[in-house]
């Protein structure tokens, strides 16, 4: 992950995920940075490890938590959303490699915690997004139905 100054673009820091970053999302305060990494066993392996990498923007140097999310190939990959307005931090995460069912996460700020329980996500869900109030939770379906 590069880190730029958003005023003048100067880079100003890199943080290793330790693998494949794959997607991130900030919380609405800015202390909190969502990123979703891959990992393979062995180069050119068709399937990998997704983690959910909690990280506080105040202190970038230390490596932050990771949460395992399903196993699954580089096809369908996990997401990570934010509500932006509603001031909660809650992180909404699309895991579209479960079994049997595909589900979307909602943790609490910093991810310490569930919110809810899991939502249901359909039989081949591709994206998410919330509300910027954090009311309504869209997914896309890619099956016809």
């Amino acid at each position: 992950v590069l880190v730029y100054n958003a005023t003048h673009h100067w880079l100003l820091n890199s943080i290793s995920i330790e693998g494949r970053g794959i997607g991130l999302a900030i919380s609405p305060t800015g202390d909190t940075l969502y990123v979703i990494r891959y990992t393979t066993a062995n180069p050119g392996d068709t399937t990998g490890n997704y983690f959910l990498r909690v990280l506080d923007t105040q202190n970038l140097n230390q490596p932050g938590n990771d949460i395992a999310l399903a196993s699954g190939s580089l096809d369908n990959p996990p997401q990570v959303i934010v509500a932006t307005e509603d001031g909660s931090g809650r992180a909404y995460v699309l895991d579209p490699n479960v079994t049997p069912e595909k589900k979307v996460i909602i943790w609490n700020a910093g991810a310490a915690s569930k919110f809810a329980n899991d939502v249901n996500a359909g039989a081949d869900p591709r994206a998410i997004a919330v509300s910027p109030d954090g009311v309504w939770l869209f997914i896309a379906e890619a099956t016809d139905t």
